[in-house]
């Protein structure tokens, strides 16, 4: 096993640390305008103090979407960001949900490597419509430069 896996722990992040998350967002250039804890989950992961990765959950009914998965550039291709997919889908389906929806512009073969299948954008509007980040790609016109994936949570037959 990776050795910087091995040292990474994950840690849930109260209200009061937002933001410690608008920080590493910035800093992996992602954006950060519907960053919220409404509805929403946030998972920082550390490594030796230093927070090198997150990831959101944003919760709905029986369904959740993946966001904010980033990773500072120099710890990329260690697996952290892998690990705190990994980890965001379980407490998901802990969760209950039976699907995670993401956005994405350029990363679809990334999450195909977790199950994630494209949708129709319409798809995760209608199963998430109140979600924050659903919110702010209807009321800052983005929407149409995303494309949405979903990944089924329920579990597999046998």
């Amino acid at each position: 096993m990776n050795t910087v896996l091995q040292a990474v722990q994950i840690q849930r992040l109260e209200e009061s640390s937002l933001e410690r998350i608008i920080t590493l967002l910035e800093q992996c250039d992602m954006y950060t305008s519907s960053v919220t804890f409404e509805s929403s989950s946030y998972w920082i992961a550390q490594l030796d103090g230093l927070d090198v990765g997150c990831v959101g959950l944003e919760q709905g009914f029986q369904a959740s979407l993946l966001r904010s998965v980033a990773v500072l550039p120099r710890f990329r291709s260690s697996g952290v960001a892998r690990t705190l997919t990994l980890f965001a889908l379980e407490q998901a389906r802990s969760g209950g949900d039976q699907a995670d929806y993401l956005f994405t512009s350029d990363m679809g073969p990334f999450w195909t490597r977790f199950g994630f299948i494209e949708v129709p954008l319409e798809t995760l509007v209608q199963a998430l419509p109140d979600v924050p980040q659903v919110q702010s790609a209807l009321n800052q016109r983005w929407l149409e430069e995303s494309r949405a994936w979903l990944k089924s949570l329920e579990p597999q037959e046998v």
